[in-house]
């Protein structure tokens, strides 16, 4: 019986947690995107949730949705407007804290790699992508950033065939890479390092 009660109030503290964080998107949609977002914003966010409470681990499920939070307004920011403003500076920095016990330096490389990119052809990338590049490369770490990279080369290609946009937005691109590879990156890793190995 006390076992049942204590899984009870464990799952009833994250449900609270989900809520909590659908109402902090709901006052970011509000005041810096459009109201219109909010139906698709929390419809994702749910759908989201139950994603990371399916395969995400236990021990750090309240980091993961803060993350998917993150990735949420930022990935609706930049698909919207095709502009990060600087306040995600200091919202970057809280999360990088949150994640302060497992930052990995080695992802720090893409960060690298985008910022000489950015300073030979700035058509090509933004700012605000190397800045996001390093925030998600401390978090991430090497392998996981390696597969978020690819896949959200794979999505801004897809998006740019099947859109007459010309403009390709990156961030929102990798917010989905970013989110498959904290669930599951080190899995495709080793499975691509399998394949590559035979």
């Amino acid at each position: 019986m006390y076992l049942s009660l204590l899984i009870f109030i464990l799952y009833s503290m994250k449900i609270f947690f989900i809520i909590l964080c659908i109402v902090l998107l709901w006052i970011y949609l509000v005041y810096f995107l459009e109201k219109r977002y909010m139906g698709f914003g929390t419809i994702l966010f749910i759908f989201l949730s139950m994603v990371t409470l399916y395969f995400g681990s236990n021990k750090d499920f309240y980091r993961l949705i803060l993350f998917q939070l993150y990735l949420c307004c930022l990935g609706l920011q930049d698909y919207k407007t095709y502009y990060i403003s600087k306040i995600w500076g200091v919202f970057s920095l809280i999360l990088t804290v949150c994640f302060f016990d497992s930052i990995h330096l080695s992802g720090i490389l893409f960060s690298f790699i985008a910022s000489l990119m950015y300073f030979c052809k700035q058509d090509w990338i933004g700012s605000a992508d190397v800045g996001i590049l390093f925030v998600l490369g401390l978090i991430l770490g090497f392998e996981r950033m390696f597969i978020c990279v690819f896949i959200a080369i794979f999505i801004g290609l897809l998006f740019y065939v099947c859109s007459n946009k010309k403009l390709i937005p990156f961030i929102t691109c990798l917010c989905f890479g970013a989110y498959i590879s904290i669930l599951k990156g080190f899995t495709i890793w080793y499975m691509f390092y399998g394949i590559l190995a035979l």
